[in-house]
C-alpha cells in the first residue's frame, strides 16, 4: 500500500504530462489525456483550450471547434480563445462565423505583446 501510495506521489501531473506531449508535438499523446481531464473536471478552462489546440494542431478543426466555443462559454473574455477560434472556423471555411472572433480579438488584443523587429540603429 504506502508503494502504490509512493508511486503515485511521483506520477507527474496530468497537466504537466498533457502540456510536455503538445511541446513535443505528440498531439495524439495529448489529446488522450486533455480529453480525460475535460471529462472528469468539465470547468477545467485550461483543459478545454489546450484540448482545442492540440486537434487544432493536428489538423482536426471539426473537434477543435467545439472546445473552443466551450472555453468562450465558460469565460468570453479569453483572447487567445477568440483568435484561434476565428482561425479554425476560417480554414473550416466559416468565415461568417469567424468574423465576430476575429473581431472581437482585434479589438481586446493586449497591448504589449508584438515582440516584431527592432532596430538597432
Amino acid at each position: 500500500m504506502v508503494l502504490i501510495a509512493a508511486l503515485l506521489a511521483q506520477a507527474p501531473e496530468p497537466m504537466a504530462t498533457a502540456m510536455k506531449a503538445l511541446d513535443e508535438g505528440r498531439y495524439d499523446a495529448a489529446i488522450e489525456i486533455l480529453s480525460k481531464a475535460v471529462t472528469s473536471d468539465p470547468g477545467d478552462i485550461g483543459a478545454h483550450f489546450n484540448l482545442a489546440l492540440a486537434y487544432s494542431l493536428q489538423g482536426k478543426d471539426a473537434e477543435a471547434i467545439p472546445e473552443y466555443r466551450k472555453v468562450l462559454e465558460l469565460d468570453s473574455n479569453i483572447y487567445e480563445a477568440h483568435i484561434n477560434l476565428g482561425q479554425v472556423l476560417l480554414r473550416a471555411k466559416d468565415a461568417t462565423g469567424a468574423i465576430p472572433h476575429l473581431k472581437r480579438a482585434a479589438t481586446e488584443k493586449p497591448s504589449g505583446t508584438c515582440a516584431g523587429p527592432t532596430s538597432g540603429a
